[in-house]
C-alpha cells in the first residue's frame, strides 16, 4: 500500500500547488446566482430554508454542492471559492483512493502498478480545467465518489443486507449531485436484473431489491427540471455529443473511438453472459460501474448540447478507470495480459497526449480570471465597469453585465465576499473599508504553500517504488516478460 500512499500524496499536492498557481478567488459565472444569491444571502440574513438549497439549478438539484459551500463560507467567515477548489480536490482524490481500497486485493502486482499509474495521470492532469479551478463543481466529484460507492455496495451485496442498504442510500444522494446521478439507482436495478434472467440469484428479496431502485429511479426522474432549450432534439445530436465523449482521449472519435476505449467492458459484458459468475463475482460490480458511466454519458450527452465541455471530461475519465479495472479482470494467460498492457498504453499514451496542452490552457485562465478580478475591483470601488468591460467576451465573471452589477452593488452581498475583493470595497464616507479577513486563511495558505514539495515528494516516491518494485517482490510485468524469455533460452 506504499504505492498508494504515495500517489495520494502526490494527487493532493499536485492538486493544490494547480489550484495556488492558476487559481483566482474571484466567483465566476454560476456561483453568483448558484450560490451567492440563492444560498448565502439568506443565510446571511437568517432566512435561509433548506427547501432554498433543494432550488433547482438548470436541470441539477445541487444539494451536496450548497450544503458543502455553505459549511465552508460559514466556518471561513467569508465566501472562498479558493477553499472550495481545494474540498474539491480531496474529494476527487477521494475517488481514486475508493478505486484502491475496493479493488487491491483482487489485482495482481501488475494490474495494480497499471492501475496506480492510470490514477495518477488522471488524478494530477487537470484535463477538466474549469472543474479544477472553479469552487462551484463540487457535484462533479462528489457524483464519482458517491456513485462509485453506491454501485459497488448494490452490486457486489446481497439485497437488504446492511451494506446494500447503504449502497441504495448513496444512490439516493447521488441524485443531489447531478442530475444523472439518478442514473446509480437504475444501473443498480440492472444489474439484480441482470442476475436474475440468468438465473445466477432468486428470490423475493433480489426482486423486491430491484423494484426499490428502479421505483427510486422514477422518482428521481420526476423531480428532474426540464431544460428543453439545451439538450439534444436529435439522434444524430444525441450521438454527437455521446460518441466523443466515450472515446476521449483517444484521437480516434465516433464509434470506432468508443468501440476502443469501452473494448474492455464490452468483452467483460460478453464473457458475464457466457459463464454467468456467482452474485459475489467482481465481474458484477464492474459490469455495474460500466453501466452507472455509460448511462451517465448517455444522459449528458441528451440533455447538453455541449457535452464535450471540460467539466464532462472528469467523469470520462472514470469510465477509463472502469475499463482498465474489467481489462484486468479478463487477464487470463500471458497473451491476454499483452493484449491489456498495449490497451493500457494506448491509454496512457493518448492521457499524456492531452496533458501536452494542459500548460496553455492553465495560463489562458489564469489571465482571463485576472482580468475578471480587476475588472470587479474597479466596480466595486467606483460603481462601474472599465470602459468596454460589459461588452469583451469574458472580461467579466457573469454573462449579463447587469445582473453582475446588481450584486456587486448591494451591501447583502458585498459582506461576504471573498477576501481578495474586500479591499476594494469603500466605507461609507466614501474612504476604502478595512478588508474583512477569512478565518481559515491561515490553513489555506499553509496548504497551498506546501503543495509543491509534497507533489515532489509523492511524485518520487511513487517512481521510486515502481523502479524497485521487483526488488520488493512486485511482479511488474515488463520484468515478468523478460524473466519469462530467459526462462524458454
Amino acid at each position: 500500500m506504499l504505492l498508494g500512499a504515495s500517489l495520494v500524496l502526490a494527487a493532493i499536492g499536485a492538486k493544490f500547488w494547480i489550484i495556488k498557481t492558476y487559481a483566482n478567488a474571484t466567483p465566476f459565472w454560476d456561483q453568483w446566482d448558484g450560490e451567492a444569491a440563492t444560498v448565502y444571502v439568506p443565510f446571511f440574513d437568517s432566512t435561509l430554508r433548506f427547501a432554498d438549497l433543494l432550488q433547482p439549478h438548470n436541470e441539477h438539484r445541487l444539494l451536496v454542492t450548497r450544503l458543502l459551500g455553505l459549511a465552508l463560507t460559514a466556518a471561513n467567515g467569508l465566501w472562498d471559492p479558493i477553499i472550495q477548489m481545494m474540498a474539491n480536490a480531496l474529494i476527487h482524490v477521494g475517488f481514486g483512493l475508493a478505486v484502491i481500497a475496493r479493488f487491491h486485493r483482487s489485482l495482481d502486482d501488475d494490474a495494480f502498478a497499471g492501475l496506480a499509474i492510470g490514477l495518477l495521470l488522471i488524478l494530477v492532469l487537470p484535463y477538466a480545467v474549469e472543474s479544477v479551478l472553479m469552487g462551484f463543481q463540487t457535484h462533479f466529484y462528489a457524483f464519482l465518489l458517491l456513485g462509485f460507492v453506491a454501485v459497488t455496495a448494490i452490486a457486489g451485496r446481497p439485497a437488504f443486507s446492511p451494506g446494500w442498504l447503504a449502497g441504495a442510500a448513496l444512490a439516493g444522494a447521488a441524485f443531489f449531485t447531478l442530475a444523472c446521478g439518478a442514473m446509480v439507482s437504475l444501473a443498480g436495478a440492472l444489474v439484480l436484473l441482470a442476475r436474475l434472467a440468468l438465473r445466477v440469484t432468486g428470490g423475493f428479496r433480489e426482486w423486491l431489491g430491484a423494484l426499490l431502485l428502479a421505483a427510486g429511479f422514477a422518482v428521481m426522474l420526476a423531480f428532474v427540471p426540464a431544460n428543453p432549450a439545451i439538450g439534444a432534439h436529435s439522434t444524430a445530436e444525441l450521438f454527437g455529443g455521446l460518441l466523443p465523449l466515450m472515446s476521449w482521449p483517444l484521437l480516434i472519435r465516433g464509434l470506432a473511438g468508443a468501440a476502443i476505449v469501452n473494448l474492455p467492458a464490452l468483452l467483460l459484458a460478453w464473457r458475464i453472459l457466457r459463464r454467468r459468475p456467482a452474485a459475489a463475482a467482481d465481474e458484477w460490480v464492474l459490469l455495474g460501474l460500466a453501466g452507472w458511466l455509460g448511462l451517465s454519458m448517455a444522459v449528458i450527452a441528451y440533455g447538453r448540447t455541449e457535452a464535450q465541455a471540460p467539466r464532462y471530461i472528469d467523469i470520462a475519465a472514470a469510465g477509463l478507470v472502469v475499463n482498465f479495472l474489467c481489462a484486468a479482470r479478463l487477464v487470463s494467460g500471458i497473451r491476454s495480459k499483452i493484449a491489456a498492457t498495449a490497451w493500457s498504453v494506448l491509454i496512457m499514451v493518448c492521457l499524456l497526449g492531452h496533458g501536452l496542452h494542459l500548460p496553455r490552457e492553465l495560463a489562458a485562465y489564469r489571465s482571463m480570471t485576472s482580468r475578471q478580478e480587476a475588472n470587479v475591483r474597479t466596480f466595486l470601488a467606483t460603481g462601474a465597469f472599465p470602459p468596454g468591460a460589459a461588452e469583451q467576451r469574458l472580461a467579466l465573471p457573469y454573462p449579463k453585465a447587469s445582473r453582475l452589477a446588481a450584486q456587486l452593488s448591494d451591501r447583502r452581498v458585498q459582506r461576504f465576499l471573498p477576501s481578495n475583493l474586500q479591499s476594494a470595497i469603500p466605507a461609507g464616507n466614501g474612504a476604502m473599508a478595512p478588508p474583512r479577513h477569512d478565518r481559515l486563511g491561515w490553513l489555506r495558505d499553509g496548504l497551498l504553500a506546501a503543495s509543491g514539495p509534497a507533489a515532489i515528494v509523492g511524485l518520487a516516491a511513487f517512481a521510486l517504488l515502481l523502479l524497485f518494485a521487483p526488488l520488493l517482490g512486485a511482479r511488474l510485468l515488463p520484468f515478468e516478460l523478460l524473466a519469462r524469455f530467459r526462462r524458454r533460452e
